[in-house]
């Protein structure tokens, strides 16, 4: 179990490693077809919200950092989906235009459910259990905060507890790293996975328990 981190050395913890990140990311990257620009888009928004959450909490607007988890959540399950499981009908639906004027937003994804099902088998199986699970663990709290139910009338009125920030910035941190690993093989940056790996080390209080897989070998590290 990761051990619980007081609120404010989560933030200054979390503040140093989106520097590190923002700095392995400033590079000009290439993708080469539909499928990897919409994957490695989706997890630089993963990317996005992490630190985003993090300046939330930072700002005290908890209830929109704690909004964004959801967001967050969705955007990397729909990178890991685009990237390993999508046809190539689905890929090619995803990036044609939406017509001027229409409002609606095309029913182009699967459900959380049959995305989740999608991804077992082919994606990183560290990847998929870290979706599978925090979904299973906190799918309820997640659709509470981001449409303000009651958990968020709660917390908005009465304060969050300074634990489940911590946790929050925490989870967000990890889905930030798989987000990078995801990004570092689509652009073909082996120098992400190493990267992550040692910040993973660097930074590891700041994060969950996570488990990468570098490509060429397999190997999964801690």
């Amino acid at each position: 179990m990761t051990p619980f981190v007081p609120l404010e050395e989560m933030i200054e913890g979390s503040d140093r490693l989106h520097a590190e990140l923002a700095g392995h990311l400033a590079v000009e990257h290439v993708v080469t077809d539909h499928r990897q620009d919409l994957a490695s888009v989706l997890s630089t928004l993963v990317i996005e919200h992490a630190h985003s959450i993090l300046l939330l909490v930072m700002e005290d607007k908890p209830s929109s950092a704690l909004a964004l988890v959801r967001v967050q959540y969705e955007a990397l399950l729909r990178a890991t989906w685009i990237n390993f499981a999508a046809t190539d009908h689905a890929v090619e639906k995803c990036v044609a235009p939406i017509p001027p004027g229409v409002t609606k937003e095309p029913d182009l994804f699967p459900t959380v459910s049959e995305m989740l099902k999608a991804i077992d088998g082919k994606a990183p199986p560290p990847l998929v259990r870290a979706l599978s699970e925090f979904k299973a663990a906190a799918w309820g709290a997640m659709n509470s905060f981001t449409h303000g139910l009651l958990r968020t009338m709660a917390g908005h009125r009465n304060g969050y507890h300074p634990g489940l920030l911590s946790q929050t910035i925490q989870n967000s941190n990890g889905a930030a790293m798989f987000a990078t690993m995801l990004f570092g093989q689509v652009t073909g940056r082996l120098d992400l996975h190493l990267a992550v790996i040692g910040m993973s080390r660097t930074h590891a209080r700041y994060l969950p328990t996570l488990k990468f897989q570098l490509p060429a070998t397999g190997a999964s590290v801690a």
